[in-house]
C-alpha cells in the first residue's frame, strides 16, 4: 500500500501508472480497507476525478467524522472542480439533508473553502428556513469575505421568514424593524474620502461644531454591554435553550457587522432592544459566548464614540478581537489626523498563519 501510494504521488519516480494499478488491485481485494480507500481517494483528487474522490471520502467521514486527515481530504474533494455539483447529485435537497450539508460546510470552511462553505450553508438554510443556527453560520461564513452588507443579507432574510420567532420578548419582526433598510447598507459603510472631500468635511464639521456644539456619543446608557453577573433582575442561567441562544447570537452578530462597516448611527436602537434580551446569567459560558463577547465589546465602545464619524483618511487595523478597541478613533500619523478602520479577522494568530496551515484566516 505504502509503495503504491509513494509511486503514484511522487512524479519524480515516473511510476504513477504502476502505483495507481497497485492501489486499484489492493482496493479490489478489500473494499472496506480504509487505508486503501484513503490512498485511492487521494489518487482520484490528483487526477481530478472529483466524483469518485467525493464518494470515497463521504463514505469514510461517516465512521471518522473527527479524523483530521479524512476531513482535509473531504474538503479537497468538495473544493475540486465540480465538487459541489457531484455532492448535490449524491446528496440532494431534502428535509434530512440539512444537517449533513451544515456539517460539510464546517469541514470545508476549516480548510479555507469559503465559497463552497457558503454554498452549502445556503442549501441548509433553504431547506430549513426556520433554523437560526444555519442562518448564523451562513452569516459568519459570508463575513469572511469582508462584505458586511452581503453578510447581513441572510440575517434580514431570516427575520423576514420568521417574524414571530423570539428570544425573550424580542421578536425577529421587532429587531428587523430597528435595522437600517437593507438597500441603504452600502451607503452606510464608512469609506475613505478623497482629499478634497476630507478638507470640505473638516471645514463643515468645524462650522457645525462652532454653531451647535461638538460631536457627541449617542444617547445610550453608559452600562450597555456591561456584565450582568450578580444583577438581582437578571434571569437565571439556562433560561434560554439552544435555539434561543442561536437567535440571540444572530442579533448580536448584526451589531458587530454594522459596527465593523462603520454604520454606528444605526446601533443605538438595536442596543436598546438587546439589553433586556441579554439580561441572563452566564451567557459567557454558553455556546454563543463569542457572539456575546463581541456584542458586549461593541456596545461598550459605542458609549464613548462621538457621532457622526468624521470624514478622515483611514488607517486600517487588521487583527483578531483586539482590533475593535481602537476602532473608529482618531489618531495622528505623519502629521495628519486619520480614522482607524477595523479589519476584524477571527483567528488571525501566528499559529493559524504558519506555513502549511490552511485554516480559513489564511483564505485569500
Amino acid at each position: 500500500m505504502a509503495l503504491g501510494r509513494a509511486l503514484f504521488m511522487d512524479p519524480r519516480a515516473g511510476k504513477r501508472a504502476t502505483g495507481g494499478q497497485m492501489l486499484t488491485t489492493i482496493l479490489h481485494e478489500d473494499m472496506e480497507d480504509n487505508v486503501a480507500l484513503q490512498a485511492y481517494g487521494e489518487a482520484c483528487i490528483e487526477l481530478n476525478q472529483s466524483e469518485d474522490a467525493l464518494k470515497i471520502f463521504l463514505r469514510m467521514i461517516v465512521a471518522k467524522s473527527t479524523d483530521k486527515p479524512t476531513r482535509k481530504l473531504l474538503a479537497r474533494a468538495l473544493m475540486s472542480p465540480n465538487g459541489l455539483t457531484h455532492l448535490e447529485e449524491q446528496l440532494p435537497d431534502s428535509t434530512g439533508s440539512a444537517a449533513a450539508l451544515a456539517f460539510l460546510a464546517t469541514v470545508v470552511k476549516d480548510h479555507s473553502g469559503i465559497s463552497q462553505s457558503i454554498a452549502l450553508y445556503e442549501r441548509a438554510v433553504r431547506i430549513t428556513p426556520g433554523s437560526a443556527s444555519y442562518a448564523l453560520n451562513l452569516v459568519h461564513t459570508t463575513e469572511l469575505r469582508f462584505d458586511h452588507a452581503a453578510a447581513l443579507r441572510p440575517l434580514y432574510a431570516f427575520c423576514a421568514a420568521n417574524p414571530t420567532l423570539a428570544v425573550g420578548d424580542l421578536t425577529c419582526a421587532s429587531f428587523a424593524a430597528a435595522l437600517p433598510d437593507l438597500a441603504s447598507l452600502p451607503k452606510l459603510r464608512h469609506t475613505a474620502p478623497t482629499a478634497a472631500a476630507a478638507a470640505a468635511a473638516a471645514a463643515a464639521a468645524a462650522a457645525a461644531a462652532a454653531a451647535a456644539g461638538a460631536r457627541a456619543p449617542p444617547e445610550i446608557s453608559a452600562t450597555v454591554g456591561a456584565g450582568v453577573e450578580g444583577r438581582p433582575d437578571a434571569a437565571a442561567a439556562g433560561t434560554y435553550g439552544a435555539e434561543d441562544l442561536d437567535l440571540l447570537a444572530l442579533y448580536f452578530t448584526a451589531v458587530k457587522l454594522l459596527f465593523g462597516m462603520g454604520a454606528l448611527q444605526a446601533l443605538p436602537p438595536l442596543l436598546r432592544l438587546l439589553e433586556p434580551a441579554r439580561n441572563v446569567q452566564d451567557l459567557h459560558l454558553t455556546l454563543v459566548r463569542n457572539e456575546n463577547a463581541y456584542y458586549c465589546c461593541v456596545a461598550q465602545l459605542c458609549t464613548t464614540l462621538p457621532l457622526p464619524l468624521p470624514h478622515l483618511p483611514l488607517l486600517y487595523l487588521a487583527g483578531d478581537s483586539h482590533s475593535l478597541s481602537p476602532s473608529w478613533r482618531e489618531v495622528r500619523w505623519r502629521g495628519e489626523t486619520h480614522l482607524i478602520h477595523p479589519v476584524l479577522v477571527t483567528g488571525l494568530k501566528a499559529w493559524h498563519l504558519r506555513p502549511g496551515a490552511d485554516f480559513f484566516p489564511k483564505a485569500p
